[in-house]
């Protein structure tokens, strides 16, 4: 698939299937996602999954989903089955161009 199809063919889920994830599926994601490029390749990212419901409930509040939800959408944080958190680490870019 070639960029420009990839970027007009993309859409956002705020739905999902009651179904869980397969452990295989999130760790072929997450592969791929440690793969993306970064600045001066330094990978200074980690991911957390998330798939205990009430923390993907607490996460939801923090992330004022409520609000969302009363305006007609659905519950797009903690109705999903996996949410994968990304983080960065600030040293991990000041190292690269010390």
């Amino acid at each position: 698939m070639e960029l420009q199809e990839a970027v007009r063919k993309r859409r956002m889920v705020r739905h999902f299937a009651n179904e869980p994830v397969e452990a295989e599926t999130i760790q072929r994601i997450l592969d791929l996602a440690c793969r993306a490029p970064s600045a001066g390749y330094t990978q200074g990212q980690s991911f957390v999954v998330v798939t205990n419901p009430e923390v993907k409930q607490q996460i939801a509040r923090l992330c004022g989903e409520e609000e969302y939800v009363e305006s007609g959408f659905h519950s797009f944080i903690s109705g999903a089955p996996v949410l994968v958190v990304p983080c960065t680490s600030e040293a991990a870019y000041h190292r690269r161009y010390q």
